[in-house]
């Protein structure tokens, strides 16, 4: 959760100060208090997805995932740099089922499925509106 308060809440409120909207410290809290609402009232059927629906995970096995996603966090928050640590941790969960599971099985996963269409989809879609939002405004 450090980790991921070090880089996504940055990652996301970074536009607002960028825009001059909040200062860094107004921005911190909103994003932190966003982030909590948004795992309590949306977060369910996520958690089942990661949790249970692409592979078992033992003890071990996430602790293995958190304590990698984490680290790669980290060090991209020193770098400056922005990180999906919702990739870093899926794709862990994707790697122990191609250890466990093999390529055909994880392959027809739904939920595999599901999650390589939207992060193929959703990059692109999201540069077309905000380059539309752009024109359309005149920037």
């Amino acid at each position: 959760a450090f980790a991921i308060g070090a880089n996504h809440v940055s990652t996301t409120m970074g536009t607002l100060v960028g825009g001059g909207i909040m200062d860094i410290g107004l921005a911190t809290l909103a994003g932190g208090v966003g982030m909590g609402a948004g795992a309590l009232l949306l977060g369910g059927r996520v958690l089942e997805t990661v949790g249970k629906g692409i592979t078992e995970l033992c003890h071990v096995r996430a602790l293995s995932v958190g304590m990698v996603a984490s680290t790669g966090l980290l060090v991209a928050s020193l770098c400056g740099a922005p990180v999906s640590g919702a990739c870093l941790v899926t794709m862990g969960v994707i790697g122990f089922s191609l250890a466990t599971r093999g390529m055909g099985i994880t392959a027809e996963n739904k939920n595999v499925r599901k999650i390589v269409i939207l992060w193929a989809t959703t990059p692109v879609v999201a540069i077309a509106f905000t380059y539309a939002l752009g024109a359309l405004i005149g920037i």
